[in-house]
């Protein structure tokens, strides 16, 4: 496929590269004009639809210059301006394209979602494989820890609202998650009679979060690969599962266009969905067991309730990329409905993956569920069943990778200057090899690795940041209840972060994990 221009960041969204791409087909001589059969029409119509668009969050200006999510405001009608000329290595420069390159008709043509399609986009984004390790969360948090899971639904869907609101009202030159953060607590406090300018703050919380949550994501992947190999492959070393591996997964490292990752969104999809049917197909196939297993109903010590409900707070990691979606509907102000309801199939989703797994497998449960479908089944049905599901889930990350890796290296490639696309295959090769390398050191601490995540990471971007960059942006027009409830989110964010965090690492250092 042809090489994006200079400068040009890789976008998660497909719309432009796939309006462009028809458009280059049906205008350049040197390409074949060919009738694609009906087939092949059915599955790019299937891989680029917006249903399977894969999401990412607008971390900078140059990562929001060329998506169209985010310039209308429903009605196809453009928000904002081109970009300023504030000098910032996350801006954009000169000679690099910008919104005022696009005209309305690209505005419009741009493909938006209905209320059912922006509900699968939610579910789809936030259901990932960490369903996997729900089983051993609730393992580790005993049926107590189902009371957390409901109330950490309750308390996330509310931060989603949130920071799709800090968004709304921003024109289109400022929706960036640096912006929002620098608007939100520049000037907004006062010490004494001076106002504080802790707009860089603001920027730099938001930032280590989502890079921090991406990072741990991409070592997720990279871990999960080699885990699911080893269950297929039990007989071979880890050192050449590892190096295998990896040098299969270093090729997809290097596609910078966004119409070779669009498989991605629906392999995801699909490997969702056929493990949550495997697992609660085996649980009735074997029911029986029920009698035979010991379960706890109390946490068996703190440092195992706080990795369990770390992990349950990851699988909420996903409102960095929710503007985005509130922006891509066709009715937005049905947004906040749609976000509740998504929230409440996740919760159902979420305990039944959790309980139909534990209730199988019980102190056994292991923190990737395959491994204990390969070691437990003795059918061959329930084997091959139990392959297939691990071949999906090495697949599904296998093209996950690259797009986490992108979001990754958008910073440093902004704040270094690499645009050319050699520069950025290089250092993101370089970038993935110190991947590998902090993988195989957390590989026998997964469940942590997943829980610190959750804990120190998802709680800055999905309670911490929502709560006080909505009160820094509305600080006049909130009313005093629910100030209140701000600062009580942002206070118990802070708290409950550093007691989950601190039980995590104790866990690592007793070697209770």
């Amino acid at each position: 496929s042809p090489e994006p221009p200079i400068g040009m960041d890789i976008q998660h969204n497909q719309h432009l590269s796939n309006v462009g791409n028809v458009q280059r087909a049906a205008t350049d001589p040197l390409v074949p004009q060919q009738s694609p059969s009906r087939l092949r029409g059915l599955y790019n119509a299937a891989m680029h639809s917006p249903y399977l668009r894969t999401y990412s969050p607008h971390i900078t200006a140059r990562s929001r210059r060329t998506s169209t999510a985010g310039m209308t405001d429903g009605t196809g009608t453009p928000q904002g301006t081109p970009y300023g000329s504030r000098k910032s290595p996350f801006i954009v420069t000169p000679g690099t394209p910008d919104v005022s390159s696009l005209t309305l008709m690209d505005v419009k043509e741009a493909p938006k979602v209905g209320v059912w399609g922006a509900g699968f986009s939610i579910i789809n984004l936030f259901l990932g494989l960490g369903l996997l390790s729900f089983p051993y969360a609730l393992a580790e948090g005993s049926f107590t820890s189902l009371a957390i899971l409901a109330f950490t639904c309750v308390a996330m869907s509310y931060t989603g609202k949130l920071i799709v609101r800090c968004f709304k009202g921003l024109p289109l030159e400022q929706q960036t998650y640096h912006q929002v953060g620098f608007n939100a607590l520049n000037e907004t406090f006062s010490f004494g009679k001076k106002k504080l300018k802790w707009g860089n703050f603001g920027m730099g919380l938001v930032t280590f979060g989502i890079l921090l949550e991406f990072i741990g994501a991409l070592c997720m992947s990279t871990i999960f690969i080699w885990d699911n190999v080893s269950y297929l492959a039990p007989d071979l070393e880890i050192y050449w599962i590892i190096l295998i591996s990896s040098l299969a997964v270093l090729p997809t490292c290097w596609m910078l266009n966004v119409s070779e990752l669009a498989f991605n969104a629906f392999l995801g999809c699909v490997c969702k969905i056929f493990t949550v049917t495997v697992i609660v197909g085996t649980f009735f196939a074997n029911t029986s067991v029920t009698k035979e297993i010991e379960y706890d109903y109390t946490p068996q010590s703190p440092t195992h309730f706080s990795v369990s409900i770390g992990i349950f707070i990851l699988s909420y990691a996903g409102h960095a990329c929710l503007p985005e979606i509130y922006t891509s509907m066709q009715q937005p102000e049905r947004f906040e409905r749609v976000l509740d309801i998504c929230f409440v199939i996740m919760f159902f989703t979420y305990s039944g993956m959790a309980l139909f797994g534990y209730l199988q497998y019980g102190r056994a449960t292991a923190v990737i569920i395959t491994q204990n479908l390969v070691s437990n089944e003795t059918s061959t049905v329930q084997i091959v069943v139990a392959k297939t599901l691990i071949g999906l889930v090495i697949a599904s990350c296998y093209f996950q990778v690259s797009p986490i890796l992108s979001v990754v290296a958008a910073i440093p490639e902004d704040f270094i200057g690499i645009e050319t696309p050699m520069r950025k295959r290089i250092f993101r090769t370089a970038l993935f090899m110190v991947v590998i390398v902090g993988s195989w050191i957390l590989m026998s601490h997964l469940a942590v690795l997943e829980a610190v995540t959750g804990s120190l990471c998802t709680m800055i971007t999905s309670v911490i940041c929502p709560a006080l960059f909505y009160f820094g942006l509305n600080r006049k027009s909130v009313s005093w209840g629910e100030t209140v409830l701000l600062f009580v989110y942002l206070i118990a964010g802070v708290l409950i972060g550093i007691f989950l965090l601190y039980n995590d690492i104790l866990a690592v250092a007793t070697g209770q994990q």
